[in-house]
């Protein structure tokens, strides 16, 4: 909800410029929520369910505009610190003893394993998802002479295609 909630707020301000940053961080972004997932959830958690949407809301778009240098690299303090929970006991591992692998390892493996072959769009190499969002879209532009055949096609998002390609 906190993700609707953000894209929402950017569309009814017409604020093409958040578009343009989210994409060109979109790569980075996705990775961090993917590899900061347990962080990101517990910081959600420790939210009253009053303020959670907003308050991730407001953490997306901070998450976005921190990873706009291309060297940025966002440490789980400087997550928590964004969250405005710094001070609060959130970091730190859990150990398990246990010779069986846990639900939470399982889904580790999966994503990781997933994520290595999942598609990624030919302009902003974020994830793809086929079943919902896809455009294909010519790599040498129509307008250029570019032909619809399969060498001049690529995957993209939409609004990669349409917007940020234009």
């Amino acid at each position: 909800m906190g993700t609707v909630a953000l894209i929402a707020r950017r569309l009814v301000a017409n604020d093409k410029h958040f578009f343009k940053k989210f994409t060109s961080v979109r790569e980075r972004l996705e990775s961090l929520l993917i590899e900061q997932k347990d962080l990101i959830a517990t910081i959600i958690q420790k939210l009253s369910s009053k303020v959670r949407t907003a308050t991730y809301s407001t953490l997306l778009e901070q998450l976005i505009r921190e990873l706009e240098p291309v060297d940025a690299n966002l440490s789980p303090e400087q997550i928590v610190k964004l969250a405005g929970l710094e001070g609060r006991l959130i970091l730190g591992e859990t150990t398990t003893k246990s010779a069986k692998f846990s639900d939470d390892t399982k889904s580790k493996v999966f994503i990781r394993t997933a994520l290595v072959s999942a598609l990624r769009c030919s302009i902003c190499n974020g994830y793809l998802n086929v079943e919902k969002s896809v455009s294909y879209d010519h790599v040498e532009r129509k307008r250029s002479g570019g032909l619809g055949e399969a060498s001049n096609c690529q995957l993209t998002h939409p609004y990669c295609n349409q917007s940020i390609k234009n």
